[in-house]
């Protein structure tokens, strides 16, 4: 069995219009980030049971991806930080966005749209400042192994 490590992840969130595909938009690296927790997705189950079942039937609903979120080391510098940034705005501004997750060192990524829903800052005693970071993911989420997308990526790396 294969694992992957997660050292090395990288996450991405598009800094083009939301008509862009998703191979071909600008994507903008998340730095400092910590932790990816995600994408949560589910489905609901519908209840065919009749009265001649001789057992519960069900039929599978729509699927909600459910959200993905990011645990980083804060930094507002749009310098060095235009993916936090632009988050930050794009939670304002309700906009919907591509979002690219590359896991560990591997060219394994995950990959869909989103809205940024939540951006809390938090400080404390002897810590760094982070921010959590929360994507509503909208329409399904796409799961590929071995495919490059180096387009997507300003400095071109895979």
């Amino acid at each position: 069995m294969a694992f992957i490590e997660s050292q090395g992840s990288s996450f991405y969130w598009s800094t083009a219009a939301a008509t862009t595909v998703i191979t071909t938009g600008a994507m903008g690296l998340v730095h400092q980030v910590v932790a990816v927790n995600g994408p949560s997705g589910s489905a609901g189950k519908i209840d065919v049971t009749n009265l001649g079942s001789t057992a519960k039937q069900f039929l599978m609903g729509l699927r909600d991806e459910g959200d993905i979120s990011l645990d980083v080391v804060y930094d507002p510098s749009s310098a060095t930080n235009g993916g936090q940034v632009h988050m930050f705005q794009d939670r304002g501004t309700r906009t919907l966005r591509n979002w690219m997750w590359r896991v560990g060192s591997t060219s394994a990524n995950i990959k869909g749209w989103g809205y940024c829903t939540g951006f809390a800052i938090t400080g404390a005693v002897d810590d760094a400042v982070k921010a959590t970071m929360t994507i509503a993911i909208s329409g399904p989420v796409e799961a590929s192994s071995g495919l490059n997308y180096s387009a997507d990526i300003p400095d071109g790396s895979s």
